[in-house]
């Protein structure tokens, strides 16, 4: 988002910058997914040529799904086109329009930094505010580890799901097992 100093943002330029980042993930993907198609085309070796297509095609699927995406941000909270990214997403949909009136609400009274909107709405005091951010910095530190290493193959989604703090289910996963066997 840009940032301007002396002047607020207008909702219409939050939106527009919010719609562009969509766009431009869609397109690099598309880029990529070109790519891998060109490189495919040359390819002897089907088994390559065939995971090449392969990557391809997801790449354009999740090109496409930004760009839906997009389309309805932000009268509907995005995901990532993972199973339990959806299911939040669809949970938090449900309440959507009742939470931007709360938070448009509490804005009338002053502004606020997202995590002031967050200790006025859950009551936190300041050193337990403190300590949760602290926590949060922790989990969101994490949570995209994971998604990384497994697209190192170094860590494997179970299809298990478990659910989390807020109820919502979560992904198991677990060390793949060629890791595990060179640990030995």
């Amino acid at each position: 988002m840009t940032h301007r100093v002396g002047k607020s943002l207008a909702p219409s330029d939050v939106v527009d910058d919010a719609h562009s980042r969509l766009i431009r993930q869609a397109d690099e993907k598309d880029r990529r997914a070109a790519l891998l198609e060109l490189s495919a085309r040359g390819e002897r070796h089907t088994g390559k040529k065939a995971a090449r297509l392969k990557e391809a095609a997801q790449l354009r699927k999740d090109a496409n799904a930004l760009r839906g995406q997009a389309k309805r941000y932000p009268r509907q909270a995005g995901h990532r086109g993972v199973a339990t990214s959806k299911a939040a997403a669809a949970l938090v949909n449900k309440g959507l329009k009742k939470r931007q009136r709360e938070v448009l609400d509490r804005l009338r009274n002053g502004d606020a930094t997202n995590s002031e909107l967050f200790q006025s709405a859950s009551g936190l005091s300041d050193e337990q505010m403190a300590k949760y951010v602290r926590l949060r910095q922790l989990e969101r530190g994490l949570q995209p580890r994971t998604g990384e290493l497994s697209q190192l193959g170094l860590v494997i989604d179970t299809g298990e799901r478990r659910p989390g703090p807020t109820g919502n289910n979560e992904i198991v996963w677990a060390v793949a097992e060629h890791v595990r066997r060179e640990r030995r």
